[in-house]
């Protein structure tokens, strides 16, 4: 209850400040206000893979992702 799913909807106004967490160009393929504990840049988080991609409606998508380097088959 209360969280901003989509980045068409603005984030609540007098709440103080809010983080703005963009993926792509100036937010092009999401931008999302997050409360939460982050990195200040991706690259502190090391290697990221993408395992799948789920379809979850028109418009919105699950990405399974793992973080360090894969497993050595």
């Amino acid at each position: 209850p209360g969280l901003v799913k989509s980045k068409n909807v603005r984030p609540p106004v007098g709440t103080g400040k809010i983080r703005l967490v963009c993926i792509g160009d100036n937010g092009s393929v999401d931008s999302q206000p997050c409360g939460g504990t982050h990195v200040k840049s991706t690259g502190e988080v090391g290697e990221i893979h993408i395992g799948k991609i789920e379809k979850k409606g028109r418009e919105n998508r699950r990405f399974r992702i793992r973080f360090g380097p894969m497993p050595a088959n």
